[in-house]
């Protein structure tokens, strides 16, 4: 990765997808995968780079949020 995309990495405001995945316990090939089908948090991509905001990974978790196991995210009801 460059030097840039890793200053940008760095902050405290955005993160690899390698790293959002050990985060999150999945695969980065998951989130690839996330990324082609529209799921997933937000992202941004310049080049062959692909950045995730710490904000947008924030409003996806928390619009999954759920009460108990029956009920539906917001996103989906």
């Amino acid at each position: 990765m460059s030097e840039a995309a890793n200053g940008v990495a760095g902050g405290s405001g955005w993160i690899r997808p390698s790293d959002l995945a050990a985060e999150l316990g999945l695969k980065p090939s998951t989130l690839q995968a996330w990324r082609r089908t529209g799921h997933g948090p937000r992202f941004a991509k310049r080049g062959h780079v692909v950045l995730y905001s710490r904000q947008a990974v924030e409003e996806w978790l928390l619009a999954a949020e759920r009460k108990s196991t029956s009920d539906r995210p917001a996103a989906e009801a």
